[in-house]
């Protein structure tokens, strides 16, 4: 009994600290604290700094106004009224007694993270501080793919997501259904491209399974032909269940790999889950790679 650790009943059991290894380490932590309770406390150098910058002409580009003017102006033709006259707001759509906050974000090198934190953090505060009692519905604009994970990320705080595709047209998420419903007119004559429409569902995306970091999903009522979204880091693409082919986006080759060989793997399972979330009914989960 004059060792620090001791079994608890005999040999086999779990350990515990013997009556030394108590008392030593009550004596450490009493000693730490007294001695230094800043011992890991390292908070980076606060001083003043001098920043040389060489002068050199940059080119500022107008991307986020061109986001917006092409947005609003389908959305004008969605019989939305639009308003750019409200700064700091990007744009405000209104129609049928009903706002909607707009706050547009280009992604620059690809950094969909930076461009879905700062337009979150943004439209909660417009709604927050400028709108004291009738609260609007909130619609992230993004230049470009965000990707899925990203997307069911801002339906889980009710931001509704519309970006443009690859094509040039519109693509929204399900929260966006409502934005692209009202006005009477087709979707396809609207020029959007929607990944959902209305379902008995609480507007999460259905995860069907997850392997090697990859998250495979679908979407309720998903447009022809029949597919699955795979997410792998900042990678999205959406994959037919026949053959595999990546129809939009792309995944690093390893992954993509993996896919095409889960996919292979579970081709009958994918399509009656694909029959599933295409008349309202949550998919059932598919074993992973091994």
């Amino acid at each position: 009994k004059d060792g620090l650790l001791l079994p608890f009943e005999g040999y086999g059991t779990p350990w515990r600290l013997s009556d030394d290894g108590r008392r030593e380490y009550e004596t450490l932590r009493h000693e730490s604290s007294l001695d230094d309770p800043l011992v890991n406390f390292r908070p980076k150098d606060s001083s003043d700094y001098v920043a040389y910058v060489e002068g050199r002409e940059l080119i500022k580009r107008r991307s986020h106004e061109a986001l917006i003017t092409d947005f609003g102006a389908w959305c004008a033709n969605l019989d939305f009224e639009v308003d750019t006259t409200v700064h700091p707001r990007d744009l405000v759509l209104r129609r049928s007694g009903e706002e909607w906050l707009v706050e547009a974000k280009v992604l620059y090198m690809g950094n969909a993270t930076g461009a879905v934190r700062a337009a979150l953090a943004q439209i909660l505060m417009y709604r927050f501080f400028l709108y004291q009692r009738r609260r609007p519905r909130l619609l992230a604009l993004f230049s470009e793919p965000v990707g899925g994970a990203y997307v069911a990320f801002l339906d889980s705080h009710d931001v509704a997501t519309v970006w443009r595709a690859d094509d040039g047209r519109w693509s929204a998420s399900s929260t966006a259904v409502a934005f692209e419903y009202g006005s009477g007119r087709s979707k396809r004559s609207a020029g959007v491209r929607t990944h959902v429409r209305a379902a008995p569902h609480d507007g999460a995306v259905p995860r069907v399974s997850f392997f090697y970091g990859i998250v495979i999903t679908m979407y309720f009522y998903d447009h022809q032909p029949p597919h699955f979204h795979a997410q792998y880091a900042e990678h999205h693409a959406v994959i037919a269940i026949d053959g595999a082919k990546v129809l939009v986006g792309e995944l690093p080759g390893r992954a993509l790999k993996l896919v095409a060989e889960w996919a292979a793997l579970h081709r009958e399972e994918l399509e009656a889950d694909w029959e599933r979330v295409n008349g309202g009914t949550v998919p059932e989960p598919i074993d992973p790679l091994p």
